[in-house]
C-alpha cells in the first residue's frame, strides 16, 4: 500500500514541476520555434482542424499568436498563385514535415497536452533541425 501511495506521489509530483516547467518555457518569446517551424506548425494545424493545408484561415485570424509563435508572422505563401482574393491558400513549404507534426498535434488534443509542447516533444522523437 505504501509503495503505491509513493508512485502516486512521485507522479502527481513529475506531472507539476513538467506543467511548471512548460508555463515557465511558453511565455519566454526567445523560446518559440524560429525559421520555418512556426509555418510547418501551423500548416499541420490546419491539416488537423480542417482537413486541408490550407493556410488563410490562421494567417487571417491569427489563431497561431500565443500557439506557436508569439507576434504575427508573414505569409508564406506564392503571390503569384495566390491572392488576397484566393479562396485559399497553401504554404510554398514542403508538406513533409506538417504531416509527420499532425499526429502529435492530434494527441497533443486527445491527451490535452498544449499544441507547442506536443511539438516540442515531436523535436526529441525526431530530431528535427528546424526546430
Amino acid at each position: 500500500m505504501r509503495l503505491r501511495m509513493r508512485t502516486w506521489i512521485s507522479a502527481l509530483s513529475l506531472f507539476a514541476v513538467s506543467c511548471a516547467v512548460e508555463l515557465w518555457v511558453l511565455h519566454q518569446t526567445h523560446r518559440w520555434p524560429r525559421g520555418n517551424a512556426p509555418h510547418s506548425a501551423i500548416m499541420a494545424s490546419s491539416l488537423v482542424n480542417r482537413g486541408s493545408f490550407d493556410v488563410k484561415p490562421s494567417y487571417l485570424s491569427g489563431d497561431y499568436i500565443g500557439v506557436f509563435y508569439y507576434e504575427q508572422l508573414d505569409f508564406h505563401i506564392n503571390p503569384l498563385y495566390f491572392t488576397p482574393d484566393s479562396p485559399a491558400w497553401c504554404s510554398y513549404h514542403s508538406f513533409g514535415v506538417p504531416l509527420l507534426l499532425a499526429p502529435l498535434l492530434l494527441a497533443g488534443q486527445h491527451l490535452h497536452i498544449a499544441a507547442l509542447y506536443a511539438l516540442q516533444l515531436g523535436k526529441v522523437l525526431f530530431k528535427h533541425s528546424e526546430w
